[in-house]
């Protein structure tokens, strides 16, 4: 790539519905979010002008959003001249360890999550001639915290993915960065732990829905405020 070329950077978002954004449309964006023409977000097999609470969902609930949102902004106001591509692979109640009665990520779970999304990851990045930097954020285990049997196999499960996640999909380096799941969900549990184990970062300050479970549109900002933090202080640079 010429010196003079602007750098790029692909982002993939993943995980489970409070990466997804859980309830979440375009009525509870912060004022601060606004579609952007240097940003291209890969929905339905192409790359798209980023447009929050347009296009930032899954293939249920297309207009959903989450800690993207505030991700790119603070990406872009970092990196004015450079082009940022997103993909977003996450999928509400989809555990980490291998279950024959659930959809899940395990990469032993032929046909999957983890094949669907890597057979999307693969796709945008055919897409894109030069790519300087790739990043994964990964916030989800939430359907493992019980059974007893299946938490204390999330470690062992994660670590799994995270290693098919580098090679299948080319990631090498600090560029994997992992939420903790709140306290809400597993408080003092081996889920929590694991992940603390592998470099997450807590979650445990974000304001929550009602519900308990999801993180409100408060959080989803300050979530994504926390995923750039902790990609930042990775020193993941070009």
């Amino acid at each position: 790539m010429s010196a003079a070329a602007a750098l790029s950077t692909l982002v993939i978002l993943a995980g489970q519905s409070n990466a997804v954004g859980h309830k979440l449309g375009p009525a509870d964006l912060p004022p601060t979010a606004r579609a952007d023409p240097n940003v291209r977000i890969w929905r339905d097999g192409r790359f798209q002008t980023f447009a929050p609470g347009v296009n930032t969902g899954g293939p249920n609930t297309p207009t959903a959003w989450g800690p993207e949102v505030e991700f790119v902004r603070r990406w872009r106001a970092d990196h004015p001249g450079e082009r940022l591509y997103l993909v977003k692979v996450a999928k509400g109640s989809t555990g980490v360890v291998k279950d024959a009665r659930a959809w899940d990520w395990s990469p032993a779970s032929r046909g999957e999550q983890f094949d669907v999304a890597t057979a999307e990851v693969q796709a945008a990045k055919a897409r894109l001639a030069d790519l300087d930097r790739v990043v994964i954020l990964w916030i989800g285990g939430e359907s493992d915290v019980v059974p007893p049997a299946k938490a204390a196999a999330h470690e062992r499960a994660l670590t799994a993915l995270f290693a098919r996640m580098r090679s299948d999909w080319w990631i090498a380096g600090p560029s994997l960065v992992v939420a903790r799941i709140a306290d809400e969900w597993d408080s003092n549990g081996p889920v929590r732990a694991a992940q603390t184990r592998l470099g997450a970062f807590s979650t445990d300050h974000i304001p929550m829905q009602p519900d308990g479970a999801h993180f409100s549109a408060a959080g989803q900002v300050q979530l994504g405020a926390a995923f750039y933090e902790a990609w930042k202080g990775r020193g993941a640079k070009r």
